[in-house]
């Protein structure tokens, strides 16, 4: 399992998606993926636009069968909807 140290500064942090991580058969799929990597673990000084941006270029990377990725994706563009009405 991964030991996760890291500001919570970010719009989306790996507390806000770990629920939907941790049900998936294999969680190593995610924390291996670079887009994600960025998104919970790297620059938490990224504006709204750019975090939007790499969500999407996630949602793309799909397989259509990867229901725990498509459950992570709607979660992750809900929080972004969220901060942008603040």
């Amino acid at each position: 399992m991964y030991t996760v140290v890291r500001s919570q500064r970010g719009l989306i942090n790996l507390d806000d998606v770990i629920d939907i991580i941790s049900e998936s058969p294999n969680e190593q799929i995610y924390y291996e993926n670079e887009i994600l990597k960025v998104i919970l673990f790297g620059r938490p000084d990224l504006p709204v636009c750019q975090y939007k941006k790499l969500v999407y270029e996630y949602g793309m990377t799909l397989r259509q069968k990867d229901l725990h990725g498509r459950r992570l994706f709607i979660r992750m563009v809900s929080l972004l909807e969220t901060q942008q009405g603040l």
